[in-house]
């Protein structure tokens, strides 16, 4: 089977690269908690890059690992410790998670909502610990959260978070500004941002400057990108699209955007794509592709043309490790420092210069008030048509109340003449078994005969 069988754009001359994979030393528990998670969606690893958050979809479990990387040993390695196996009613087939902090995770549950925990730190124990929610976005805004699959937040110098859900079968990305640092966390305000074009949104990723929003599209076999210092909203088409990916899932941007690597669930490969620029137009293809499973491991999981590749993806702040997730292999480590182009040194999380953050959260505050207008506007649309059809109903119910006293009158009308039917009829009856009534009889004939007679009638 040739790779260009898991393309499609069959025709394309993007190399495939064998990605170098790193090795794994698993501490107690680690093994037998992956087992036990099952089928695994996305990954993600904490700021200080001291811990990963993998989703159990089918589980209902998140699993958090300690992690090590050592880079300079002989042969660099990943070491794995410390399993806390989490459950929460919250849960229902999370599949999509996202660090905001050190111990702050965000939950993205296909059929449920987006809730918010803290994560407590470890305490060797391998029994499942129950989680709390701090917050839940499906509660703080009804309506605007439904079947969501992946999340992703940016900090604000505010303390808030810019919080971004694809919600993947209602086909829009909405956004939620969230302040955890208050003494009751809560949600500031929440709104549709993006839906022209959306098809199954699957994976959704802030630029680490805030500049650009990746929006996986399921169906439409691309990654969209989109500008954030324009106006955005749900009407709102791409900048660019990101081309020749099957099916793409988790994505990230390394190298302060200038590239993007995304998961081909579709596919065995991680699709590289590089701008060097960092200002994203138009259609692009990948640079390259990274081969991240061999050919008999990505036939085991494809039990579909969507299934089989990798799921999760993300990579640590220097951008020399990246993790993915799949379903025959729960978790897989690659070193990318030979990844071909320029250096991978500034990582994925280089924060954004100082004097520019100010700019940048400016914009998100723009896009959040936006937002929240738009929802305004619709509010109040919704508001008139809900009063003219009050006044519609009520000009009805006044037609059908004077149709009703209509019917009373007659009703009235009526009984009064079934009653002097009734007295008639009780008179006529007297009169006819009255004595004098009998005795009349014969004259009552003579009179018929007589009138007879004289209109000329034979009798």
């Amino acid at each position: 089977m040739s790779a260009s069988e898991f393309d499609t754009d069959a025709t394309t001359t993007a190399p495939a690269l064998e990605a170098v994979r790193l090795p794994v030393v698993h501490g107690p528990g680690v093994a037998t908690a992956l087992a036990e998670l099952g089928r695994t969606e996305d990954v993600h690893l904490s700021p200080d890059n001291r811990r990963l958050a993998i989703a159990g979809h089918l589980s209902n479990r998140v699993l958090v690992l300690g992690i090590d990387i050592d880079w300079g040993a002989k042969d660099p390695h990943v070491r794995l410790h410390s399993p806390q196996p989490f459950v929460s009613r919250e849960f229902s087939y999370p599949h999509g998670l996202f660090w905001s902090s050190d111990d702050t995770l965000l939950v993205a549950n296909r059929q449920g909502g987006v809730p918010v925990f803290h994560i407590p730190p470890p305490t060797g124990g391998a029994t499942p610990c129950e989680l709390q929610p701090l917050l839940r976005l499906e509660a703080a805004h009804p309506g605007l959260v439904e079947t969501p699959g992946s999340v992703s937040a940016r900090p604000l110098a505010c303390g808030c978070l810019d919080v971004l859900v694809c919600n993947n079968y209602t086909h829009q990305v909405t956004q939620h500004l969230v302040d955890l640092d208050g003494a009751r966390p809560g949600a500031v305000a929440g709104s549709p941002l993006l839906a022209r074009g959306l098809d199954i949104p699957d994976g959704v990723a802030h630029s680490p400057d805030g500049q650009w929003i990746a929006v996986s599209n399921h169906n439409e076999h691309c990654v969209r990108l989109y500008d954030t210092s324009r106006p955005l909203g749900p009407d709102a088409e791409p900048d660019a699209r990101l081309l020749g990916v099957d099916y793409p899932h988790g994505l990230r941007f390394v190298e302060n955007s200038r590239r993007i690597l995304v998961a081909d669930a579709g596919a065995p490969f991680v699709h590289v794509y590089t701008c060097p620029d960092g200002r994203w137009q138009g259609e692009q293809r990948h640079g390259c592709r990274l081969r991240v499973l061999d050919e008999h491991t990505f036939l085991q999981g494809r039990s579909n043309p969507q299934e089989g590749g990798p799921k999760g993806l993300d990579l640590d702040r220097s951008g020399r490790l990246m993790v993915i997730t799949n379903e025959m292999v729960p978790l897989a480590f690659f070193d990318l420092r030979s990844l071909p182009g320029p250096s991978l040194e500034d990582g994925r999380a280089d924060p954004c210069p100082a004097e520019v953050r100010p700019m940048q959260d400016a914009q998100v505050w723009r896009r959040q008030v936006q937002g929240l207008a738009r929802t305004l506007g619709r509010l109040e649309e919704r508001l008139q048509s809900q009063v003219a059809l009050a006044a519609d109903l009520a000009q009805k119910n006044a037609q059908l109340s004077q149709r009703e006293d209509h019917c009373r009158l007659v009703e009235r009308a009526l009984a009064q003449s079934q009653a002097a039917l009734a007295e008639s009829q009780r008179g006529m009856a007297e009169l006819l078994a009255s004595r004098s009534w009998r005795l009349m009889a014969p004259y009552r004939l003579a009179g018929r005969v007589f009138r007879r007679w004289f209109s000329g009638v034979k009798v």
